[in-house]
């Protein structure tokens, strides 16, 4: 990641952060993409590098409390992009008009809103329990290949 790409980050993380005591009923998240190669992150390298190890513990049938949580199965690949494409968003946010993935607008998808910020707009931030010493978040490099793959389009490989 370059300099400017890091400058274009923290800033990013920054106004999310401040944004979330909004009562807006979009997502606050305002990432945009910064990477010249957003068009080279693919679906499969957002499955294997973030989705199956971090998402699928809970997210899957008996995954979680015994149950696929918040109704949204990532269990294998054509699911999870079955699954991530559909809206609207289900369980805790329901009825709140949000969409998991807005291809070419990871700013308004709700998928990156719960895997960046602290205080997302509905639900609990993902993966479930991260930060409170229970579960690691994502990485900075994992929730920015999910924002280069929406924001170049969110198609699937």
């Amino acid at each position: 990641m370059n300099n400017r790409s890091v400058v274009a980050r923290a800033i990013t993380l920054f106004s999310a952060t401040c944004a979330c005591g909004s009562s807006s009923s979009t997502p606050a998240n305002t990432s945009m993409n910064t990477n010249t190669d957003s068009n080279s992150v693919t679906f499969t390298m957002v499955y294997s590098d973030v989705l199956s190890p971090s998402c699928t513990p809970c997210h899957a049938p008996g995954g979680g409390t015994g149950g696929t949580l918040g109704g949204l199965d990532l269990s294998t690949q054509a699911l999870a992009y079955a699954n991530l494409q559909k809206s609207p968003a289900g369980a805790g946010c329901k009825g709140m008009g949000f969409t998991l993935v807005v291809p070419s607008d990871a700013a308004m998808s709700l998928l990156v809103e719960k895997v960046e910020s602290s205080t997302p707009p509905c639900g609990s931030q993902m993966p479930f329990g991260c930060g409170a010493g229970t579960l690691a978040c994502l990485s900075t490099a994992q929730v920015q290949e999910i924002v280069d793959w929406i924001n170049g389009g969110a198609k699937n490989d």
